[in-house]
């Protein structure tokens, strides 16, 4: 990438530019003439009256010539007596009343001020004495004269400016819009300071004239308005900066693998954090990645290791693990992205790829800015957003923070929190600010005060039916994160310098909160997750495609294909004959899907008897402390398993073997419709729980093609699965034996006339009967209490195809026996 120019050159570029407009040379000499005069007519304070004040001093300037007002900072009028003008400052006649530097909001000192002209005069004097005192510094000058009643900031930093030229620049509204835009400190200290930098940077004469060309880069982030469009023109000064930025972001993705605007594991969000403040954040997975600021400010993952030696000046801590290379978001100016900062954040992003390896989704994707991820990508549409900016519509902007707060007394959160399905939460406040997508701190009262989860708002506060709520509002939410196990206490929250403000502990059940202290605790949630769940990010070493391969003795080719399918229809049933080593490939499939992850395997075998109740939800008895018996709804094994899945980043696999020996059809259930359409939520049979499969849930079926053909199966069932079919592979059994020392070229080609004679592939004999390590002593067992059996219950009515194929007619034609 191309390092963006700094701030100063293209300062100095638009102060060429200005240097070009004969107007703007004329501006800058007529208010430093002005400032001259002024020097002189307040050198003496006891000389000023009231009057002289008003209008020498108080009001924005003007000249006469010939009696007639010129609108010195009007172009046309301006240029109109330009002759004149310059004729006059020339020869030092020029007559001016007022200043020409900052403005008021009365026309007359003190108009507010209930007090006599004498007593005004008397002001103003002491403010003047301070002015000229000599033993005191311009910013003691400018702190005192504030204080004096019917002076501000405005007035005593221009008047301390027109005294100290070279020393000093006001601070009014026009310099507070510069320091935002050019990335400076916005308060009058660090101002100062920033501004003499960039004074002695420049070629300009003094304060005056910079202060003049900082007001006018106000007119320039007019002009920058026509060219970069709402929302944009609130972050990036100008179009290169936005340009550059848009680059980065693109660098960033194709270090990440990402090469589609649609990738679900980004998110570009543009987000308010305050009135003056609009941020843009690249989220990759659960981390945010990069962030761009105004004033040219950036943040960029580093590795900690790395960081030391480059201009970053702050830190943002990821949650990771020990035993991982410890990566880091710092900030820095964007114009400091040289070469050798960019080869440091290229390493870094390769450890973030790596971390994330299995991870499909960002939970930051629903505030994802699609108008951004497609300018990325395609060059028109970037051009188009620059000029037209954001739509509104599409901003995360709107989301509002909130602290939903409990209290155990009243009832039980933290078994609340653990349960499955939707849940509710009381409203007695902001009721009309609530929305969906909000996001929201659940915070525990009492002893053991602390957050004990996140959330996300489903809905609008709606009028609840419940009769045993004293609270007549609740809205739905999504629990994001549980952390009922090891809550962020009270304790946590007052030690962290960035939450001394957090509202909660308050009476009341909701609250607002910031984006920053949603944020820490969100970073603070994640570190106590990874303790919760007593995992490590990583649960194994990646398991590499070719490894994979390797262990199924499938050809990579097949096997990139069958990832491809599991992927687009996230469930995948593998079927073929008995022996063909279903289950075994499933549960090495599932482990690559996870490794490298904190996602987990689960497996359940589905029978004759397997139930809705048992797979998703169902009443069961339950023996309360009274002994007393009840009857509650309980999760099944599929909702527990989802329930789980959503603590985790990563890939979860369910593996469900035979998975066609039960009622698909009465099992799955409403599960039939999630299957087709995972990104809606539907209520479930068993009452008003919703219900919706997290999006890093995989499923994994086996099926026996002998117990039941994939063309008796339930058309709807088979269209929302992928079909894996898994024949006989001798190749296997060749490889394996072969690391036996042991010859079964001879046992293959028996297996084959057998399957030969069966002529059906659904019930063809398999090869892991025979993956065993003594083969030569176990030979015989197998066949006479396994092969023949099978082989008599397929040819029960044909029993002379069998007798070629008994233990004794075959065991001299395989000759491992005697090997």
């Amino acid at each position: 990438m191309k390092r963006l120019a700094s701030r100063i050159d293209w300062l100095k570029n638009k102060l060429l530019q200005f240097k070009e407009s004969e107007v703007y040379q004329l501006q800058v000499r007529v208010r430093n003439y002005r400032a001259n005069q002024l020097r002189e007519l307040l050198a003496d304070p006891e000389m000023v009256t009231l009057e002289m004040f008003n209008e020498e001093v108080w009001t924005i300037g003007h000249a006469f010539i010939d009696n007639k007002k010129i609108g010195i900072f009007h172009e046309e009028s301006l240029l109109e007596h330009k002759l004149e003008v310059e004729t006059q400052l020339r020869e030092k006649r020029l007559v001016y009343k007022g200043n020409s530097i900052w403005g008021t909001g009365a026309r007359i000192f003190g108009a507010s001020l209930n007090i006599s002209d004498e007593e005004k005069t008397d002001l103003i004097r002491k403010a003047l004495y301070i002015l000229n005192d000599k033993a005191k510094t311009p910013e003691e000058k400018a702190e005192q004269i504030q204080e004096i009643k019917g002076f501000g900031v405005n007035i005593a930093t221009g008047l301390v400016m027109v005294f100290h030229p070279k020393e000093f620049a006001i601070y009014n509204e026009s310099a507070k819009q510069s320091a935002k835009l050019l990335g400076i400190g916005d308060d009058i200290s660090s101002y100062q300071s920033e501004m003499r930098q960039i004074l002695g940077n420049l070629d300009v004469r003094d304060f005056v004239e910079l202060d003049y060309l900082i007001y006018r880069l106000n007119d320039l982030q007019e002009q920058a308005n026509e060219k970069l469009g709402p929302t944009l023109n609130e972050i990036f000064l100008h179009q290169d900066e936005a340009d550059f930025s848009f680059e980065l972001m693109k660098f960033v993705c194709d270090s990440l693998e990402v090469t589609s605007e649609n990738d679900e594991r980004v998110a570009l969000t543009i987000t308010k954090r305050n009135k003056n403040q609009t941020v843009l954040h690249y989220n990759f997975c659960d981390w945010l990645i990069v962030g761009f600021y105004p004033g040219g400010k950036v943040r960029i993952p580093l590795i900690e290791e790395e960081a030391s030696d480059l201009p970053v000046v702050d830190v943002f801590q990821f949650s990771q693990g020990t035993n991982e290379t410890k990566v880091n978001c710092y900030s820095m100016s964007l114009y400091e992205l040289d070469e050798n900062v960019m080869q440091h954040v290229s390493h870094a992003l390769e450890i973030v790829r790596e971390r994330f390896a299995t991870h499909q989704k960002t939970r930051f994707r629903s505030h994802h800015v699609a108008q951004l991820a497609e300018a990325v990508f395609n060059q028109e549409k970037k051009t188009q957003l620059l000029h037209q900016g954001i739509n509104k519509e599409s901003l995360a902007s709107d989301i509002n923070y909130w602290i939903f707060q409990g209290n155990p007394n009243v009832f039980d959160v933290s078994t609340y929190l653990k349960e499955a399905g939707e849940k509710t939460w009381s409203v007695s406040a902001h009721k009309t600010k609530i929305k969906p997508g909000d996001k929201a701190i659940i915070w525990v009262t009492g002893s053991e005060a602390g957050v004990y989860g996140l959330a996300t708002v489903k809905s609008e506060p709606y009028q609840r039916a419940d009769m045993d709520v004293d609270i007549e509002y609740g809205c739905e939410i999504d629990i994001d994160m549980v952390l009922v196990d090891d809550p962020i206490s009270n304790e946590e929250i007052k030690e962290h310098p960035q939450l001394q403000k957090l509202k909660a502990g308050n009476q009341g059940t909701n609250f607002s909160a910031t984006v920053d202290e949603f944020e820490v605790i969100y970073q603070m949630a994640m570190e106590k997750e990874d303790k919760v769940t007593d995992r490590p990010t990583k649960i194994s070493e990646k398991m590499t495609l070719a490894e994979l391969c390797e262990k199924t003795g499938i050809e990579e080719v097949q096997m990139s294909r069958w990832l491809r399918s599991i992927e687009r229809k996230k469930q995948a049933i593998i079927y073929g004959p008995p022996g063909t080593g279903k289950t075994f490939v499933g549960q090495e499939v599932a482990k690559y899907l996870v490794s490298g992850s904190d996602g987990f395997v689960e497996l359940v075998q589905f029978h004759p008897s397997y139930s809705y109740e048992d797979f998703i939800q169902g009443i069961r008895p339950k023996v309360e402390e009274n002994e007393t018996l009840s009857y509650v709804m309980e999760p099944g094994r599929f909702m527990d398993f989802c329930h789980k899945a959503r603590t985790k980043d990563g890939m979860c696999v369910l593996i469900i073997d035979e998975i066609n020996r039960a009622n698909l059809s009465r099992v799955f259930g409403e599960l039939m419709y999630l299957l087709e359409y995972r990104d809606q939520e539907i209520p479930l049979a068993g009452g008003e729980t919703r219900f919706r499969i997290p999006n890093n849930v995989r499923i994994i079926g086996t099926m026996n093609t002998a117990d039941r053909s994939i063309a008796l199966m339930d058309h709807a069932f088979r269209r929302r699965f992928a079909f894996l079919d898994l024949p006989p592979n001798y190749d296997v059994l060749v490889k394996y034996q072969g690391e036996q020392g042991k010859d079964v070229s001879n046992l293959i080609s028996v297996l084959k006339d057998i399957n030969h004679e069966i002529a059906d592939r659904n019930y063809a004999l398999g090869i892991s009967f025979f993956l065993v390590d003594d083969i030569k002593n176990e030979l015989e067992d197998i066949w006479r209490m396994e092969i023949e059996p099978y082989l008599e219950e397929y040819f029960f009515d044909q029993p002379d195809k069998v007798t070629p194929f008994k233990w004794e007619n075959v065991n001299l034609r395989i000759g491992l026996t005697q090997q």
